[in-house]
């Protein structure tokens, strides 16, 4: 082995091809230039191939193979510059060489395509590409369209409620004042049966004027802008937990604040929350003694985000219909059983989710209620 390498320019022991093929001398032009140019072209596809990849390096992909087909190039073109050095100079130790070099590379290039010839029967061509592109555009374009109808759309619809509750309100205090003056002044010229109807009446405005009220802040929630600052959440709750306490008047009710962490909200907004959400865990939660209710804060665990939360423990409801829980006018029990305007949980959401929150429910019959909901951190 060592007496080939040392002897690669040795030409003593043979004779070269233009010796042996004794070829007229166009013929063996014609030979030499073809090969001189075959090499000029294998040396120049390599030199722009490897100029290329080093330009896009790291946007192409099968970058590696980029290198190997130009060393695989570079030695077959060198395998007919040997051809054009053994014309006349019989150094077939080190042509040999160079065959045996090119033919390694050859199949080593051969063999780095098995593994990557899926991935690039996968590429799509740049026609399929700007197809994808210009339908994803369509599609974007159509959804933001819709999206502008939707917003439209809801927009009139908020300020068609906001017109129809104002414009309820002149006739209904007009039913009511009229149904207390009769109440008040006549009570005695009419039946102890024209009394109850009467009482009804007024019971019944009474409700109609807060499911109007209701009405007038979901749709206020949606029209105004929210006015960012920062909120102690604990002072809040308290607030409201003090301006509710005529509701439990007469009642055994525990309740127990957190450490709840401020954040950056609308205060008026987060009042609703907390007024609708402490409202109801009182109000469900009336037929117990002692009452129960929770309002406190969760650092979250791996299947929930960190969040506050009002807990109670009344009477709870089937979580088969806890998607039906934050619906406007959608009400999980009788209005006999418990009064409300079934929008309460509507403006809870829509109040949250107007900050980028999430709002949700667990529970179970006769077992209490727990409301949570998330805020962006502060």
């Amino acid at each position: 082995m060592r007496e080939f390498f040392t002897g690669l320019l040795d030409s003593s022991m043979y004779s070269s091809r233009n010796f042996c093929a004794k070829l007229e001398p166009g013929v063996a032009l014609m030979h030499n230039v073809s090969d001189g140019l075959i090499w000029g072209a294998y040396i120049a596809i390599p030199i722009i191939l490897i100029y290329f990849a080093l330009k896009r390096r790291g946007e192409l992909p099968f970058y590696p193979m980029f290198w190997m087909f130009g060393a695989f190039i570079v030695l077959c073109g060198f395998t007919h510059f040997m051809e054009i050095v053994t014309f006349y100079n019989p150094v077939y130790r080190l042509s040999g060489l160079v065959k045996a070099a090119t033919a390694v590379v050859s199949w080593a290039t051969a063999f780095a395509f098995i593994p990557i010839t899926p991935r690039a029967l996968a590429m799509r061509f740049p026609e399929e590409l700007e197809a994808e592109i210009a339908e994803r555009k369509r599609v974007e374009e159509a959804l933001l369209a819709s999206n502008e109808r939707l917003a439209s759309a809801n927009l009139e619809l908020e300020s068609f409620a906001y017109s129809v509750s104002h414009d309820l309100r002149a006739p209904l205090r007009g039913i009511d004042g009229f149904a207390r003056i009769l109440e008040e002044n006549h009570s005695g010229e009419l039946s102890r049966d024209a009394q109850r109807y009467l009482h009804l009446v007024r019971q019944n405005t009474e409700r109609m004027n807060a499911l109007i009220n209701d009405l007038l802040m979901l749709s206020r929630f949606g029209r105004e802008p929210i006015n960012r600052a920062a909120v102690n959440m604990g002072a809040l709750a308290r607030e409201v937990v003090n301006e509710l306490a005529h509701e439990r008047e007469g009642r055994n009710v525990e309740i127990t604040m957190g450490d709840l962490p401020g954040c950056e909200a609308d205060a008026s907004l987060l009042k609703q929350v907390f007024m609708n959400l402490i409202g109801n865990a009182q109000k469900f939660s009336a037929m117990r003694d002692p009452a129960r209710i929770e309002v406190g804060w969760s650092d979250g665990d791996d299947n929930q985000p960190p969040h506050y939360f009002v807990r109670d423990n009344g009477v709870g409801f089937d979580m088969e219909y806890v998607d039906k829980l934050f619906g406007v006018f959608q009400r999980l029990h009788a209005q006999d059983e418990f009064r409300g305007t079934g929008v309460g949980l509507a403006i809870v959401a829509r109040a949250v989710e107007k900050h980028g929150g999430v709002v949700w429910a667990t529970a179970a019959v006769d077992q209490g209620a727990t409301f949570r909901f998330t805020l962006p951190p502060q």
